[in-house]
């Protein structure tokens, strides 16, 4: 899992009298269907800053994946900021920007291109987690296909 001290926690923005901003936090790992055996790390801790419309609004945040082989290594590593977050019931749909890390996988520098993580808060029960893999484009809180079950740590949306 990855360092707690690593990554500043993102307040929801309130000022007196106002509601509390829609907001994710938390930290996860699942086994993901492919490749079998691998596993995937994420942290996040994100705000929803301006729903102009379901899905398209605007985020502040950050995010860090890990990538683990079935091995252990490491096989990707990325860390980021949200560009958008919508939130709503217990679902957070976010979409950023890789600003640093390493994907030996993919051809190229991963910085400046794209991810989508969906993460469904289900209270007592295992949450469960999508993302995509780094792209060159990805649409405002596009939602994450192959939702996986969190079986390590837990997130927690407030709409």
């Amino acid at each position: 899992m990855l360092a707690a001290a690593s990554m500043p926690a993102v307040a929801p923005a309130a000022s007196a009298g106002a509601a509390a901003r829609p907001a994710v936090e938390g930290d996860g790992a699942g086994a993901f269907i492919a490749p079998p055996g691998d596993r995937v790390s994420v942290r996040v801790s994100a705000t929803e800053r301006s729903p102009t419309s379901p899905f398209t609004g605007e985020g502040a945040g950050r995010f860090e994946v890990t990538h683990y082989q079935r091995s252990g290594e490491v096989l990707a590593s990325l860390n980021g900021t949200v560009t958008c977050a919508s939130i709503g019931g217990k679902v957070a749909r976010l979409t950023g920007t890789i600003l640093a890390g390493t994907a030996p996988a993919f051809e190229g520098d991963v910085r400046g291109k794209s991810i989508a993580i969906t993460i469904v808060d289900r209270g007592p029960d295992p949450d469960l987690l999508g993302l995509t893999p780094p792209l060159d484009t990805v649409a405002p809180c596009l939602p994450a296909p192959g939702l996986a079950t969190v079986d390590r740590g837990d997130y927690r949306v407030s709409a």
